[in-house]
């Protein structure tokens, strides 16, 4: 196989991964207006409102970074469906970083001296990963998990 032919086969593969992964992110956006909202989202949302209406950081049980994480939503909320779809939306920086910083961590992990057989594992794991209907819907909603998976991939990135 000469240069050429490699080269424009590189290219497909690239236009492909980029088009695959605009699809996702597209559905991603349009199921942040049709996934049913769930209680627990109600719930992280309930505890953002009170600790703003208090003054006293609502935690139950948990660290609290996802109840701060939530207060931009919670301060004005007229609509509570709204506010939570709103989070929904600036969740999905916080998924779109998480496949980032997954990407990034496998490739640097890589043991091989050709570091595009790094990226291509790299491209593996995370196909792996947003193909699978739970991290789909999952990554969907507003949880507390993921700013503390994107947490915990920067600092293992780091």
């Amino acid at each position: 196989m000469d240069d050429s032919s490699r080269h424009n086969g590189a290219r497909w593969i690239w236009l492909g991964l980029v088009v695959f992964f605009a699809l996702l992110l597209g559905l991603h956006i349009v199921g942040v207006f049709t996934e049913p909202i769930h209680w627990d989202e109600f719930a992280l949302m309930d505890r953002g409102s009170r600790s703003w209406q208090t003054g006293v950081l609502q935690r139950s049980s948990r660290p609290g970074l996802g109840t701060l994480l939530v207060l931009p939503f919670t301060s004005s909320c007229d609509d509570p469906v709204d506010a939570v779809r709103v989070a929904r939306l600036v969740w999905t920086v916080f998924t779109v970083a998480i496949v980032a910083t997954l990407f990034m961590l496998v490739a640097a992990l890589g043991r091989r001296e050709d570091k595009t057989e790094n990226r291509i594992g790299a491209w593996t794991a995370v196909v792996f990963l947003v193909c699978v209907p739970v991290f789909l819907r999952w990554s969907i909603q507003v949880r507390t998990d993921q700013p503390m998976l994107l947490f915990g991939l920067l600092s293992c990135v780091a």
